[in-house]
């Protein structure tokens, strides 16, 4: 029996469905090719003009503690899974709290803007730190996932771009151990 030329699909059923769902969910500058989620290039054009308003506003910075172990233990196609499942759940909670997001930063790191009651910023953050806890996935009932999220406000810890990028970036990647895992992070932990 004759194997298939490897340029051609071996499913043709799946190949035609696979070509039907380019042509009807185009891609979007904006998105990230896998969640669906605001793409990094969006996020800092959003957070550009949340800075130009001159108003107070938390940046929320979320990273999967440990998701490389997830890859290697179940595999990338779960892990890529995983990534669509958070997106979802973080997507529920920015409608519930009026955030901006989720922007997907690229790997296993997320951000939002929260511009509207600022005061709230660590009550949205440990919302999700408690949705992604609580995530379960049936088929692989070892596979646990939690996240640790810092958060940086403007004006009080910085009113340039980068320099609040800096300091989300650092709470979160600075001391990336036991005590810092899922758990929300903010400048007076440091």
């Amino acid at each position: 029996m004759a194997l298939p030329p490897t340029d051609q699909p071996q499913n043709p059923f799946l190949a035609g469905i696979r070509g039907l769902r380019r042509l009807l969910v185009p891609t979007r500058p904006d998105r990230d090719g896998l969640t669906g989620a605001l793409n990094r290039k969006r996020f800092f054009i959003d957070l550009q003009s949340t800075l130009q308003t001159r108003k107070p506003f938390a940046l929320v910075l979320a990273d999967v503690d440990e998701f490389r172990k997830v890859n290697d233990a179940f595999g990338h196609d779960l892990g890529n899974s995983v990534l669509r499942t958070l997106a979802t759940a973080f997507a529920r909670r920015c409608a519930e709290f009026a955030v901006r997001g989720p922007y997907r930063d690229g790997g296993e790191s997320f951000s939002f803007l929260v511009v509207r009651n600022v005061e709230r910023a660590h009550e949205f953050a440990e919302a999700l730190r408690a949705d992604v806890e609580q995530l379960r996935f049936s088929d692989y009932p070892g596979c646990r996932i939690t996240i640790r999220l810092a958060i940086a406000t403007s004006p009080v810890d910085g009113i340039d771009a980068g320099k609040l990028w800096d300091k989300v970036h650092h709470l979160v990647y600075s001391r990336p151990d036991e005590r810092r895992r899922n758990q929300v992070i903010t400048p007076a932990h440091e």
